[in-house]
This record gives structure tokens, C-alpha cells and sequence, in this order.
């Protein structure tokens, strides 16, 4: 990490920033998340963090930012993915915690430890939970009908609309 940080420049970058408040997260929780410790940690000047963020929040944002895309965004595509049968599409959604590259089951941990101390926190992953719920049950809603699909073409992935419109009037007000 530190010869990528030396090649962007003498003030880092906002990667560099965000990638050492990521470690310290994972080693010891939000508290220890602060500009100070982390620009000592980088071999870079307190100052240069402001051309980077605007301020500490900034850079916890950026935190649960990428939290959001890596672990959330990777498990609503691991459910999105094609699959042939339910239990297919729950192989999918299992291969995030299998694949550290999909899911980072330690990020997931210190944000849930974060919430714990935050409300602000606690709250975005409660929504964030339920959004991914929600998605799941919409492809889950599109894999149920599948049985119902003509035959002719074998191996087709159907679409999420298609599949929605022949579901049963209850299911249907789920996936809408």
C-alpha cells in the first residue's frame, strides 16, 4: 500500500485515506478512525487529508459508501444472477460468503459494531437489510414462476417483468 500512496503524490489519495480508515475500522472500530492517527499511519501531513474530504464525516460516509457497494451491492447481484432453479439462486447468494472478493465478512462486522455505537449508522443498515430483502424476494417471486414458463426454449433467462406478470395477485404486490 505504501509504494501506491508514494506514486499518487505527497498528499495520497482519496483511495489511500479511505483504504487505512478501512484498516483501522477493521482493527479497532470507528474510534479509532481519525484524521490524525490515520495520516501518521500514512506517512502523510494532517493537512493533506483536506484535499481529499472535507472533514472526518466525509470520510466515514466514504467508509459506509463502499460498505454499501461491496457488501450490499454484491449480494443484490449474487441475486440477481441467472440461475436455472431456486436452489441455484440461493448458490449464488451463498457464493458471497464464500468469495472474500464479494462479501468482506470483517467490513460487515465492524459496520455492524459501528451501528451498535451510532444511531444515524444503525439505521442505514436497517434500511439497507430491508432493501436487499426486498430485492431478494423479487427474484425469488421471478424464480417461482419459472415452472410456469413454456418449455420451448430451455435455458432462457426470463426476465424480472415477465416473470412478475405471472405471478399470483399477492405475490405480484410484493414484486411491484
Amino acid at each position: 500500500m505504501e509504494q501506491a500512496l508514494n506514486d499518487t503524490g505527497w498528499r495520497g489519495s482519496q483511495e489511500g485515506w479511505l483504504e487505512a480508515a478501512y484498516e483501522s475500522l477493521l482493527e479497532s472500530g470507528v474510534d479509532s478512525v481519525k484524521i490524525l492517527p490515520l495520516a501518521k499511519k500514512l506517512n502523510l501531513s494532517r493537512t493533506s487529508f483536506y484535499w481529499f474530504f472535507k472533514d472526518r464525516e466525509e470520510l466515514l460516509a466514504g467508509l459506509i459508501a463502499r460498505w454499501r457497494e461491496k457488501n450490499t451491492g454484491n449480494i443484490i447481484k449474487q441475486s440477481e444472477a441467472y440461475a436455472e432453479s431456486l436452489a441455484e439462486a440461493m448458490l449464488n447468494v451463498f457464493d458471497c460468503w464464500l468469495d472474500q472478493n464479494l462479501f468482506d465478512s470483517k467490513f460487515e462486522f465492524a459496520v455492524r459494531s459501528w451501528a451498535l455505537q451510532s444511531e444515524e449508522i444503525l439505521s442505514r443498515s436497517k434500511r439497507q437489510i430491508k432493501f436487499g430483502l426486498r430485492r431478494s424476494s423479487e427474484c425469488s417471486c421471478a424464480l417461482d414462476t419459472r415452472k410456469h414458463q413454456p418449455t420451448s426454449e430451455p435455458g432462457r433467462p426470463i426476465s424480472f417483468r415477465s416473470a412478475t406478470s405471472r405471478c399470483s395477485p399477492a405475490k405480484r404486490s410484493r414484486c411491484e
